[in-house]
């Protein structure tokens, strides 16, 4: 069985919000990006039947297969799980679609989209694939 790395969580209470915000960081030893990865080769993985809210950063891989909304900022990879629902900006060095995204993406090194995936938003990359059968509804520059 992989490692996985544990991740902490910071609450802020904001005293005009009824919700808090929260923060996931993970660190380890940076890993090359690159082709499709297994759940045994992500740091860390967000669970199918987890509803999160907030701003996520990180510096290596996450695997998202429940609902985010917020911001997600890492130079690392996120993918997005076939059961994932993501509704998000996001800044990071590769994306990995295969469920549903919702928000604008900018992706220093790769923005894959796979046939399973959905994406609503723009995107900013110099390399973009989008398998047969993926849906895109966007803008796209590179």
């Amino acid at each position: 069985m992989g490692h996985r790395d544990t991740f902490f969580v910071r609450t802020t209470r904001h005293l005009s919000a009824s919700e808090s915000e929260k923060t996931f960081e993970t660190a380890s030893s940076n890993r090359k990006l690159g082709a499709r990865m297994n759940d045994e080769q992500i740091d860390t993985i967000i669970g199918d039947d987890i509803h999160f809210r907030g701003k996520l950063k990180f510096s290596n891989s996450l695997k998202i297969k429940g609902n985010f909304k917020g911001t997600i900022e890492t130079a690392g990879k996120l993918v997005v799980g076939d059961t994932g629902e993501v509704e998000a900006d996001i800044q990071t060095g590769t994306l990995e679609v295969e469920g549903n995204l919702k928000g604008n993406v900018s992706a220093n090194e790769k923005v894959a989209i796979r046939k399973t995936g959905k994406v609503i938003g723009d995107i900013r990359t110099p390399d973009l694939e989008i398998e047969s059968g993926a849906k895109f509804s966007g803008n796209s520059a590179m």
